[in-house]
């Protein structure tokens, strides 16, 4: 693994493939490895939580609640304390063994109460561990464009998730093997952190309380779009990730398991192709145009999953993970770029935190909607908060134009010219 260390602000980091910080390509391992235990254990529920302690569908929420509550609870402290010590890695070590510990002990445990409460901790661990490793992202890109840093982290979770569902059929030899083999990558790129973690990282410590922090954070309005966008994309995924079953169900009369981990690794395959050229796009054209434009199709194309035949189905939803790269890397490029340099932690927990309110509420009403409505009903409605997300931000827009005051202007890529208004 090349070496994660930040090079001095002053210096140009070596550059590897695409044009990329060379010590970038060391973090994306590590990101495939986290989002790998990220799709791992959900696929892991029917065949070791729900089967064994007989539970019903309401109680196995709570498996995917519990984790987005600790990122609530935990990933803005944890942003924000490692931009007081100016450090990052040794949190970053300390979390992936916590992610490797809690892993390794879930299929051993005898009850599903302590089950929930050894996944609350591993949510805290993966609060941590997301948090940083974008904010680390950042911080090794300073001298180079975003899009194409984020693109290349999008890719790292796109490839994740998809041979997460490969790991946990091991569970067919032994139900604990994915649990283990989970547990044992995520606890080397642990060992690789925690090796590099006494190096100086460079970065310029921030001297603010958390409080006033915030307020330099927040007033910032390059971050509204991406906090908006940010929300409303976590919603989307939410819907897709709890419809994509029952209306294969219900709309096809299809109720195997093979059909809808098709259906969610074509999203994947989508998302996966169109990461490195969403970056590119990015860094030419800037992260509004890119965003926008890419939201309205992802939006339009939710909309009408509820109401095509299953070819069609199987077609947007890869259209639909294409468009997800491209709405994803301009949005948290955005916040790498616009964030105040000694606050990128925080300013990556405040993004992660508004995604995973978008999560629950995306779980918790698309559940409601799909019983009373049906599943095409719940579709259109999250892809139809994607186009409402697209006309406030654009309207925005239109509006600073129309009173001369101009649109702000993003900071081209190194070696790029700045994107006309």
């Amino acid at each position: 693994m090349h070496s994660l260390e930040a090079a001095p602000q002053n210096i140009s980091p070596r550059l590897g493939p695409g044009g990329v910080p060379l010590a970038l390509w060391g973090l994306v391992g590590a990101t495939t490895v986290l989002f790998l235990s990220n799709a791992m254990l959900p696929a892991m529920l029917e065949p070791v939580v729900k089967a064994r302690f007989g539970l019903t569908d309401r109680q196995v929420s709570m498996f995917f609640i519990l984790p987005a509550l600790a990122h609530l609870m935990f990933g803005l402290a944890v942003g924000y304390f490692s931009d007081r010590q100016g450090r990052r890695m040794p949190l970053l070590a300390w979390s992936y063994f916590g992610v490797a510990a809690m892993t390794a002990v879930l299929p051993f445990l005898q009850s599903y109460t302590a089950m929930l409460a050894v996944r609350f901790l591993w949510g805290v661990a993966d609060a941590v561990a997301a948090t940083l490793l974008f904010a680390k992202a950042a911080d090794l890109s300073e001298h180079t464009g975003k899009g194409r840093a984020m693109a290349v982290m999008g890719m790292a979770v796109s490839v994740g998730y998809l041979i997460g569902q490969p790991v946990a059929a091991l569970a067919d030899l032994r139900p604990e093997l994915p649990f283990l083999a989970t547990a044992l990558a995520t606890g080397a790129v642990g060992a690789a952190f925690l090796r590099q973690s006494g190096a100086p990282e460079s970065l310029a410590a921030t001297t603010h309380r958390i409080l006033p922090a915030l307020r330099r954070i927040l007033p910032v309005r390059a971050l509204w779009p991406a906090l908006l966008f940010g929300f409303v994309d976590k919603y989307t995924f939410a819907a897709i990730a709890l419809l994509t079953g029952t209306h294969i169900a219900t709309a096809f009369g299809d109720g195997s398991v093979l059909t809808p981990a098709l259906a969610i690794a074509g999203f994947w395959i989508g998302s996966l192709a169109a990461a490195w050229p969403s970056g590119v796009a990015t860094d030419r054209f800037g992260a509004m145009p890119v965003m926008l434009a890419a939201s309205a199709v992802y939006g339009l194309c939710l909309a009408a999953m509820g109401a095509v035949g299953i070819g069609g189905f199987y077609a947007l939803m890869a259209v639909c993970g294409g468009f997800s790269a491209l709405m994803y890397t301009p949005s948290v490029a955005l916040v790498a770029r616009h964030a105040p340099a000694d606050l990128r932690g925080a300013a990556m927990a405040v993004f992660q935190l508004v995604g995973m309110l978008g999560l629950i509420l995306g779980f918790a009403a698309t559940g409601i909607l799909s019983a009373r409505f049906g599943s095409g009903a719940a579709y259109a409605v999250a892809g139809s908060f994607e186009l409402v997300a697209v006309a406030l931000v654009g309207g925005a827009i239109w509006l600073r134009r129309a009173s001369a005051e101009g649109p702000a202007v993003e900071a081209p890529a190194p070696g790029r010219t700045a994107p006309h208004p």
